[in-house]
């Protein structure tokens, strides 16, 4: 008696649903890496944007004023919890104005320096991100 094999066994059936099953678990896995990366893209994105609003705030201080605001505040946004902290460093010579060393004024520009950091997820260490720029003297 011949048997016609049309048709799948057990074990070629079984190895199939193993070999598909990891697929769609790797598959799950990296759904769930891409949403994890996506929310630290996203809150980098709003550290950035306090860090430049704190910025344009400083920048639009008088230059006479700036140097004593340097501080810490802490900023909600989107349900996450943002430290931000700056400083001003002052009196700094431009040596590539020509007027160093015997540069009666040596106050040529000041740097502004923000960090905004972040704890995502229970990740240690917290995520930062900074942002430095400079603001010349006003010409009088």
């Amino acid at each position: 008696m011949r048997m016609n094999k049309k048709g799948f066994s057990l074990l070629e059936t079984l190895l199939a649903l193993f070999f598909v099953l990891i697929a769609i678990v790797g598959l799950a896995k990296s759904f769930n890496n891409t949403a994890y990366y996506n929310r630290i893209t996203h809150n980098r994105y709003l550290a950035s944007q306090l860090a430049v609003n704190k910025i344009e705030e400083l920048r639009n201080m008088s230059y006479a004023d700036m140097l004593s605001s340097t501080g810490t505040d802490a900023v909600s946004v989107a349900g996450v919890s943002f430290n931000r902290s700056w400083i001003v460093s002052g009196l700094i010579d431009d040596p590539a104005d020509g007027l160093a060393p015997a540069d009666g004024d040596p106050d040529d520009y000041r740097n502004i320096t923000v960090v905004v950091t972040w704890t995502q997820e229970g990740r240690t260490p917290a995520l930062s991100e900074s942002l430095t720029t400079r603001r010349t003297k006003p010409l009088i």
